[in-house]
């Protein structure tokens, strides 16, 4: 099902869910992995090699990729050590994890471009005019009619 769902979002997977004869993907997911179901699906995939060691080739190869094309991508490695009667398992990471997170989020993010989009009505209850000239913006306008 991997590669068939890979460009759906939340509802195109909740139809391929169901056509199968499953029911209730939120709920389903809930209980399995004891956390709701994000809202995106399909948005943060990640690659981690996982090796004893890896070839200054596909060292280069890694490196490239995640500088180059921001994928997030990481090599994870494993070394056994014996120390006198213990045995240790010690591992270590090609690049940072946090660095190579925070670089392809902030990748993905278009910068804030420091502009305020405001829709202010023009009505007698909110005018621009009183907006700009008094400093504030202030929304609604619900006429209540209390019953007593």
């Amino acid at each position: 099902m991997g590669k068939r769902v890979n460009n759906c979002r939340n509802k195109g997977i909740t139809v391929k869910y169901l056509k199968h004869g499953l029911h209730g993907l939120k709920e389903t997911f809930e209980n399995h992995f004891e956390t709701s179901l994000p809202l995106e699906i399909n948005n943060q995939h990640s690659i981690v090699i996982v090796a004893s060691e890896l070839d200054p080739s596909s060292e280069r190869i890694v490196q490239y990729l995640a500088d180059e094309y921001n994928v997030n991508i990481n090599c994870l490695f494993f070394d056994f050590f014996n120390d006198n009667s213990q045995e240790m398992l010690g591992r270590s990471w090609l690049m940072d994890p946090e660095a190579v997170e925070d670089k392809v989020s902030a990748k993905k993010k278009a910068p804030w471009s420091g502009i305020y989009y405001v829709n202010v009505g023009d009505g007698i209850h909110r005018r621009w005019e009183d907006c700009n000239t008094y400093g504030f913006i202030s929304a609604g306008n619900i006429l209540v009619i209390a019953v007593i």
